[in-house]
């Protein structure tokens, strides 16, 4: 090497194009920064807790990327298992009515000459022909349906036909469709007058003096949605709304994501049952929805099982539940997941039947649901009954009437010694199972 000559590696630091070596402070900074952008990230869902709503809906981009979705949004723990067992009763609509349609065809086929010169005459065929074509309108729908599932939540987080989603409830189908009559036609005007009003009524009672503003700090909870009509009508008076299903979160986003006019949307209700039918035209009305497009309010949805999702203690100023509380499995898990749920001072308003479904672990008579929500720690403060229809078929022959129970109770702001608060029958009147 020669004598003047220096190594490559000293040539390259003397170099005057070489940047500097970053100073200490900089290297602490640039490894202080993940952790600053975190505690400013928490800090922002922080305030957007604290803020109103109305509020934190308006922020610019990028900033309301940051605030849950309202209007039909969607939480990230959307039950898998819930999206699965709905896409798959929803496919197996179309194929099931086609079944069915068959039998009433083939039974058709095995009356007498004289009796089909009668059935002739009455249009009987023609009325068979006509079901046919409404089930398939109906069927289209259902499948828009799964499409809407497929779609908006990342094709179906794996869901396949056939495969997976337990066995098919086509049942659970048809009543889904009797739901978009009862919660957004004008022909459900009646059974929603009848059930919704003591409700919005109480809540405008409860809080009188309050405007619209002053009503988005107040949380409701409305497990049991269904289609999220009475869950809309209460936000639409200003509340901050969560609402929850396990098997209707598709068909309300058709509703609240999916739909740009009145009566955008066509079905046929009541061709699932020929009885009870005034007219044959009744069978095979359509309906047309929805009666209201829904606007922007503080609403958002939750899919999946109630009792896992809302375990979080004192969120909520009241929890509204409509035709309910009888589907529970477990109601004991039910009630105490409502009262955990309640701030001290919040109210349970409930209306529906007790029409136990399934095999419940208890299937409770009235007396009994409301000793046992006294001894989990509820007040009551009212309780009387409504009568109403559900889901009931317009100028039909046959109406199934509720003596729908209707109470408000409320969580005290001072919790009860345990003594007070449990009062569970006494070890002589009790006996194993």
């Amino acid at each position: 090497m020669a004598a003047n000559a220096r190594p490559v590696s000293t040539r390259l630091a003397s170099s005057p194009s070489q940047s500097p070596a970053p100073s200490a402070p900089s290297l602490v900074l640039l490894a202080l920064l993940p952790i600053i952008l975190s505690l400013l990230f928490l800090t922002f869902l922080a305030l957007q807790n604290l803020l109103p709503r109305s509020f934190t809906l308006s922020l610019p981009f990028p900033f309301s990327l940051l605030i849950p979705q309202k209007l039909g949004g969607y939480s990230h723990k959307t039950s898998v298992e819930s999206l699965h067992h709905t896409l798959t009763s929803l496919s197996a609509y179309r194929s099931s009515q086609q079944s069915s349609l068959s039998a009433k065809k083939r039974s058709f086929r095995t009356l007498g000459s004289t009796g089909k010169r009668y059935a002739q005459a009455l249009g009987y065929q023609a009325k068979l022909e006509e079901i046919t074509r409404a089930s398939a309108t109906n069927a289209d729908l259902v499948d828009g349906l799964i499409g809407l599932g497929k779609r908006d939540f990342e094709g179906g987080w794996g869901w396949r036909k056939g495969a997976g989603g337990g066995r098919p409830e086509p049942g659970r189908v048809i009543e889904m469709l009797k739901h978009f009559v009862r919660d957004w036609s004008t022909e459900g005007v009646r059974e929603r007058s009848a059930l919704f009003t003591p409700i919005l009524s109480q809540l405008e009672d409860l809080y009188p003096s309050m405007d619209n503003f002053e009503r988005d700090n107040l949380r409701i909870l409305v497990p049991g949605c269904g289609l999220g009509r009475l869950a809309y009508e209460i936000s639409d008076l200003g509340f901050d709304v969560d609402a929850n299903d396990y098997s209707y979160f598709i068909a309300s986003r058709l509703i609240f994501k999916h739909t740009e006019s009145i009566n955008e949307h066509r079905i046929f209700p009541n061709i699932h049952s020929f009885s009870h039918h005034r007219t044959a035209q009744d069978m095979i009305r359509e309906v047309r929805f929805p009666d209201v497009l829904p606007k922007p309010t503080l609403l958002s949805f939750q899919p999946g099982d109630f009792l896992e999702l809302y375990r979080q203690p004192e969120v909520y100023d009241a929890v509204v539940t409509l035709f309910f509380i009888d589907t529970a499995q477990d109601i004991v898990g039910y009630l105490e997941t409502i009262y955990r749920a309640l701030k001290p001072g919040g109210y349970w308003i409930n209306e529906g039947p007790l029409l136990w479904a399934g095999n419940p672990r208890m299937e409770c008579s009235l007396d009994e649901v409301l000793h046992l929500a006294r001894m989990i720690g509820f007040e009551q403060l009212d309780l009387r009954s409504v009568d109403s229809d559900y889901t009931g078929t317009l100028d039909g022959l046959f109406r199934y009437i509720y003596e729908a129970q209707y109470w408000v109770m409320i969580k005290p702001k001072l919790t009860l010694p345990d003594s007070d608060v449990v009062d569970p029958p006494s070890s002589s009147s009790s006996s194993s199972l």
